[in-house]
Parts: C-alpha cells; sequence; structure tokens
C-alpha cells in the first residue's frame, strides 16, 4: 500500500497482517481523493481509521488538519507508525491527531472541543452496526461544517437506504468491485 499523491506520493505504509483491518484498496482511495479536488487548508476526519492511509493521504494532499479516529490500540500504533514512513514526524503533530476511542465518543469530545471538519470519511467494519451508529450520531452534529461533504466506505450489500434512514440524503455512489463509497449530504 502506497501513497498516491502529495508531498509524501510514493511512500509505502504497512498494514496489519491477519489482522481485521481492511485498507482502503489504492484505486478506491485514487477515487475518492479525485473527486475531492484541492484539499489545501481543508480539515479532514479519518473515521475508523485502521492504517490510517486515507487520512495521511489526504495530509499529503495539503489537508491543514487531519484526525484519526481508532478505538483499536494495534491499529492506532499502525497509523502512528505510518504517519512516521510518510515523514510526518511528531513535530507536525499540531496538524494531525489521533484520538484512541470509538467513533461516537470522539464525535461528542470533538464537539465539546469546537471541532469542524470540510470532510469526513467513515471506514466502519463492513455489515455491522458501527456504520449505522455512527450515522445517526454525525446527523444535525456541528462536526461537518456546511457544505461540507460526508463519504461512507462500505460493502455493495449494505443497504443504502440505511444511511437514507439516519437522515443523510445520498449524493452519489461508486461502486469498486465488493466496496461502494457514499457521499452523503444534508443530515435532518
Amino acid at each position: 500500500m502506497r501513497i498516491i499523491a502529495g508531498v509524501a506520493k510514493g511512500r509505502r505504509l504497512r498494514t496489519l497482517r491477519g489482522y481485521d483491518i481492511r485498507p482502503t484498496p489504492e484505486k478506491v482511495r485514487e477515487s475518492l481523493f479525485n473527486r475531492l479536488g484541492d484539499l489545501r487548508g481543508r480539515r479532514f476526519l479519518d473515521g475508523f481509521a485502521g492504517s490510517g492511509a486515507v487520512g495521511i493521504e489526504a495530509l499529503s494532499r495539503g489537508a491543514s488538519r487531519v484526525v484519526f479516529v481508532e478505538s483499536d490500540r494495534r491499529a492506532r500504533r499502525c497509523v502512528e507508525e505510518n504517519l512516521g514512513l510518510a515523514g510526518f514526524s511528531e513535530e507536525e503533530g499540531r496538524i494531525w491527531t489521533i484520538l484512541p476511542m470509538a467513533l461516537v465518543r470522539a464525535v461528542a469530545y470533538l464537539e465539546k472541543e469546537g471541532e469542524a471538519f470540510d470532510l469526513i470519511f467513515l471506514d466502519p467494519p463492513y455489515r455491522s452496526e458501527a456504520g449505522l451508529v455512527a450515522l445517526k450520531r454525525l446527523a444535525g452534529s456541528p462536526l461537518l461544517v456546511g457544505g461540507g461533504r460526508l463519504f461512507w466506505e462500505h460493502a455493495v450489500s449494505e443497504e443504502i437506504e440505511v444511511a437514507e434512514k439516519t437522515g443523510w440524503r445520498v449524493v452519489d455512489t461508486r461502486r469498486f468491485g465488493d466496496t461502494k463509497v457514499t457521499e452523503l449530504s444534508g443530515s435532518g
């Protein structure tokens, strides 16, 4: 797995072998970031960060701030290692933060801290309740700024109606093999 573009282009990242983390494939990340355009000055939330590849790609492409949310201790260590492999040192930690908690708890914490994001990317475990719970919690949250964009990576078999039941409107869906990335808008 490697960084596709930006200041860390070509840098290789590691994943957790034999572990229940499914990194977002390069072709999916490339499509996502082509849709996002210029990230300079934008704030990015990488929910269910796993290896951190999506958030690190955002940093590489100029995001001004990235928050990685990951509850699993081994995955958090992988994110930290990958930040180093990509050249984002601890001195630069002011532009990135790793929150060691479940996404629902992180949302409450970030709201309390007055944080807000231009882009939110969610990649919960496929076919789990975590995606539905996260979407419900984010519905109406001030974490996504007006005009901000939310993307949900999920299994093809997961019904988009799940998102709509939580108050989100489907803007666009793209399929990549057994994976879909759905852009959601307008909670409430």
